[in-house]
């Protein structure tokens, strides 16, 4: 009996051991504990919406009410007018906010160059977080309190992926959208660059979406593919209308970065994001033909500016990075997409990455605590930015 208690105190002690080791291994290498779950996405459908759907050339705007006890039931209207206002709801706060559409208009592609002398103030991947990526912005002093835009004629340049993973995509993507008209009346600008996640989710591959959505499709009687169909909703034809890259003054802006193989390429963004919108909605294979440096380059998961990875695996030099600036007139690139413990400048200040884990509502705590950062470049200086409105040099 003692020598089978003796074992099984060391089976114990080695299981404790190994799970020890396994939790410092992750977080030496970056990763969080999260635990204390906040919501299970089921009582997080009451009043979701709006979905703007259109049915036959008719458009509906559609809220979904109820809870998984009682049931579910939608409140939906048709929609005649060019414009309509709307509300935003949401619920762990029970705030909301209003919105302005006008789902019968046709949305214009934005420019792919800009030159300004306002500041830039940069966020990614958000991964449908509302509440970080409103307090961030709040903290930071580009909206106020009621969500209003106090930027003046700053641009905000959002980088990719704020979709998927959270349960609050809907309140993301509708802050951006109205941020969008702010902006335009006082001379700022938002930028809302795709990522990898955008364009995923319009090639139909929901993997990494909320359960929540594929349920308030079923509600909508829709597949969970149609929530990002640009001929079924206005959300998905408003995502359709964006670039995957962009220039403001000397820096690129991209979600993931440009593969060494942009050194041969030889069109302008113009032609970059038209010909990678143009295939937004399908997903990318190899083809057999006189396009297939540019499809891979632009398209395929390995070299795609939404996709690429290269800058943060140590087998790319400062030259290299160079040769792909130089086709496009600037010095520097920010990305998002890898995860990083800090806003930081890579490659002699040519990379800025500005993706950090931000708060997530789903859960109540992680070990260490997770902060929002972002980048602000102000007067040809580039700023770390903290949740908290403190900036911290990066030059």
């Amino acid at each position: 009996m003692k020598n089978f208690l003796r074992y099984l105190k060391h089976i114990l002690l080695t299981v404790v051991a190994i799970s020890v080791g396994a939790v410092i291994f992750l977080l030496l290498a970056g990763n969080k504990l999260k635990y204390d779950p906040n919501y299970h996405f089921s009582e997080l459908l009451e009043n979701e919406g709006p979905f703007v759907i259109t049915r036959n050339d008719t458009v509906y705007v559609s809220y979904i009410h109820g809870n998984s006890e009682k049931g579910y039931w939608l409140e939906q209207r048709k929609v005649s007018d060019t414009t309509v206002g709307l509300s935003v709801y949401y619920g762990p706060d029970s705030s909301s906010f209003p919105i302005v559409l006008s789902p019968y208009h046709d949305i214009q592609s934005p420019p792919s160059t800009y030159e300004t002398g306002e500041s830039i103030f940069v966020v990614s991947d958000i991964e449908g977080n509302y509440k970080s990526f409103r307090d961030f912005l709040i903290n930071n002093q580009v909206i106020d309190k009621k969500l209003n835009w106090t930027f003046g004629k700053g641009h905000l340049v959002l980088l990719g992926d704020f979709i998927d993973r959270g349960f609050f995509v809907n309140q993301v993507l509708y802050l951006i959208y109205r941020l969008e008209q702010d902006a335009e009346r006082v001379g700022g600008k938002v930028h809302f660059i795709l990522g990898n996640h955008e364009i995923m989710n319009m090639q139909g591959d929901h993997g990494y979406a909320s359960g929540k959505y594929s349920m308030a499709a079923s509600l909508l009687k829709l597949k969970p593919n149609q929530l990002y169909d640009p001929t079924v909703s206005f959300l998905a034809r408003w995502l359709a209308s964006k670039n995957t890259v962009e220039r403001i003054n000397n820096v690129l802006f991209a979600h993931g970065g440009l593969h060494p193989d942009f050194a041969g390429y030889r069109y302008s963004l113009d032609s970059l994001n038209n010909y990678i919108r143009r295939y937004y909605g399908e997903e990318y294979y190899p083809r057999r033909s006189a396009s297939k440096f540019d499809d891979e380059l632009l398209r395929s998961s390995e070299k795609s500016p939404y996709w690429y990875r290269g800058y943060f695996k140590g087998d790319i030099d400062v030259a290299t990075i160079d040769s792909t600036l130089n086709v496009f007139e600037a010095d520097k690139i920010v990305v998002g997409h890898t995860i990083q413990s800090h806003v930081d400048m890579l490659h002699d200040g040519r990379v800025i990455a500005v993706d950090v884990e931000h708060p997530q509502e789903r859960w109540g705590a992680s070990f260490p605590s997770m902060h929002s950062e972002g980048l602000l470049i102000m007067q040809g200086k580039y700023f770390r930015v903290l949740d908290t409105g403190l900036l911290e040099d990066l030059d």
